[in-house]
């Protein structure tokens, strides 16, 4: 993958990505995402209907420390469940992944919202006290090349350094 651009995600995590995406506005966002507690950012392709987004919340740092990464993914998985559950919500399975060098706990997904299917690939991961939702959407007409381009985006991804 020829990587052309990055994003910063709060300020500890690099994201590249290839030609062809671009950072999504705060408007795209909200329309994706009811909830505004949370920080976020995204990157979509509109040509190949794509996206990729994160979402970050900071913990009180022992309750962080403490964190079950397995229980919390369920926990999310649950709420998503309830969020999509009349939009045809399928549960895929969960799986572990590492992203930046750190553990990540996942889960794929179906859904409908609106009129358009779409697969969904959601890794938790943490960095100090803050948990990070890395979440890739695509279309199911498109797994295996947008699997692909997930691996490639997230295998790329870096901590930066300097950052707790």
């Amino acid at each position: 993958m020829k990587t052309m651009n990055m994003i910063t995600i709060n300020g500890e995590l690099s994201l590249s990505f290839p030609e062809g995406f671009e950072t999504m506005s705060a408007e795209a966002l909200d329309r994706i995402y009811i909830s505004k507690t949370a920080g976020r950012c995204g990157i979509w392709d509109r040509e190949r209907h794509v996206m990729i987004t994160a979402l970050w919340q900071r913990y009180n740092p022992l309750l962080a420390w403490l964190a079950d990464m397995k229980a919390l993914v369920k926990r999310n998985e649950q709420l998503t469940h309830r969020c999509y559950q009349e939009n045809g919500y399928r549960l895929d399975g969960f799986f572990s992944r590492r992203v930046c060098g750190m553990a990540g706990e996942g889960y794929r997904y179906a859904c409908r919202p609106g009129d358009t299917d779409q697969e969904i690939e959601t890794v938790l991961i943490k960095k100090g006290s803050v948990v990070y939702s890395l979440n890739c959407i695509g279309r199911p007409e498109n797994r295996q090349a947008n699997q692909v381009l997930f691996d490639a985006i997230l295998d790329g991804m870096q901590a930066n350094p300097h950052q707790s």
